[in-house]
């Protein structure tokens, strides 16, 4: 144990409490603690913590950032840990989630005009008129939006990786967030496979040797993912995807 974390032990006065961080919890453990010192030590590297389930380290991410007064976002490979740090965190923390969990306010606040774009009870923020070039002026009234907007003014905020790198890609709204912190880090590089790989499903094996066809990148959306020197390989069911050494470069210009 860290000298100044058996000093924080034995004199009360010098004990960091997550409630003096504006957090609904009375005491840290020694190993949370421990690690906030490490982090305090190392203030200009990035820095990898390995500890055991249970240990608490949703609340070591949280009062790092309190504690520090930077803001920051944390990321989390699943919705449920989002809530998780929200609960926790006493509502300090704020979160989004993807278009999909929301509903499409204009239902609730013009029916008739939901009525006439053809909004139903089913209609989400994903599949909204707003996302075909209807501007509506009830954004401010729109679950999506509002949690959205709390996320952009918030010194702490959660999101999942699957949303976070698609803002990131493809909005750019997540501004002035200089501290990144990846909870379940290990489950990174599947993440980013997933989000930066393309995958192609084909009825015959006209691609089953050489370049992929000039014509597919008029239509495919993802166009710019995929250099034209890309080269596919048979795959179980009938999936073609790209050889990632193809990729990378091309991803990375």
């Amino acid at each position: 144990m860290h000298e100044g974390c058996e000093r924080s032990r034995n004199c009360e006065d010098t004990i960091l409490r997550p409630i003096d961080l504006g957090l609904p919890f009375d005491s840290f453990r020694d190993e949370q603690l421990e690690a906030l010192e490490f982090f305090d030590a190392n203030p200009d590297k990035d820095l990898v913590l390995n500890a055991p389930t249970g240990i608490g380290k949703s609340l070591i991410a949280t009062a790092y950032l309190r504690k520090t007064q930077q803001r920051g976002i944390i990321l989390t490979a699943n919705k449920s840990l989002q809530d998780q740090y929200v609960q926790q965190s006493g509502g300090l923390v704020k979160t989004v989630y993807g278009r999909n969990n929301y509903p499409c306010v204009l239902q609730e606040v013009s029916p008739n005009e939901a009525a006439s774009l053809g909004v139903t009870e089913s209609t989400t923020a994903a599949t909204a008129p707003c996302t075909q070039g209807f501007s509506c002026r009830f954004r401010n009234k729109c679950p999506y939006f509002v949690d959205k907007s709390e996320v952009q003014n918030a010194q702490i905020a959660v999101l999942n990786y699957d949303y976070f790198f698609h803002e990131e890609e493809y909005v750019g709204s997540l501004k002035d967030f200089p501290v990144l912190i990846c909870d379940e880090a290990h489950l990174i590089d599947g993440i980013l496979n997933k989000f930066m790989g393309v995958q192609m499903q084909v009825d015959n094996g006209r691609f089953a040797a050489g370049i992929v066809p000039n014509d597919f990148f008029a239509t495919h959306k993802d166009q710019r993912f995929i250099p034209r020197s890309a080269h596919w390989v048979n795959c179980d069911n009938g999936l073609w995807r790209p050889l990632i050494s193809d990729l990378i470069p091309y991803m990375r210009e």
